[in-house]
């Protein structure tokens, strides 16, 4: 049982009004927030990362080594947080993180090409 924030009677935890006062109750319970889904930003990683490798590897013109360099710690990165979130991200979310992964080994495989 909570209470309300302007007339202080008991009120449900889910109210999202005082059924006395009519207060909003701007704060939400516990069982509100654990029903919101957070965002996942795999997809455009992933997609960031296969379109990289494509346009390193389907361009014809030189690249500097500064953005080579770029991209190798780019994928660095990928690779280390999708080993993560393969670890601590539900069994729905790990194929995505894995996919994830693998994009990542194939921008760090164009870039280490390219650089060569």
């Amino acid at each position: 049982m909570a209470f309300c924030r302007y007339c202080g009677k008991p009120i449900p935890d889910a109210a999202p009004t005082c059924s006395h006062c009519g207060g909003v109750q701007a704060v939400q319970s516990q069982s509100a927030r654990a029903g919101k889904s957070k965002l996942n930003f795999t997809p455009v990683s992933t997609l960031f990362c296969v379109l990289a490798s494509l346009v390193l590897y389907l361009s014809e013109e030189s690249v500097d080594q500064d953005m080579i360099n770029f991209l190798i710690g780019i994928a660095a990165i990928g690779i280390v947080c999708g080993i993560i979130c393969v670890k601590i991200e539900e069994k729905k979310d790990r194929a995505a993180n894995i996919v994830f992964i693998l994009a990542s080994i194939l921008l760090l495989i164009t870039a280490l090409a390219r650089g060569a």
